[in-house]
């Protein structure tokens, strides 16, 4: 399978750094992620387990006990 995400051109000025192309990457990337969740039978103990330090890893792992 083959995703295009051509870019004419990025943001930017001066049309060298990855703006455009960045931004559609990261979109494409998220679009894909959702749809396969169901699929893969990824579920928010799998998020938490792979996203320990972020504030939605806590509040998955965390139970009422560990908030002070």
């Amino acid at each position: 399978m083959h995703l295009c995400l051509a870019v004419e051109r990025e943001a930017n000025p001066l049309h060298l750094a990855p703006s455009a192309s960045a931004t559609s990457t990261v979109a494409l990337g998220a679009a894909l992620a959702a749809a396969l969740m169901p699929w893969s039978g990824f579920g928010p103990a799998d998020f938490a387990m792979r996203h320990p330090g972020g504030s939605l890893g806590h509040r998955l792992l965390d139970g009422a006990g560990d908030v002070a």
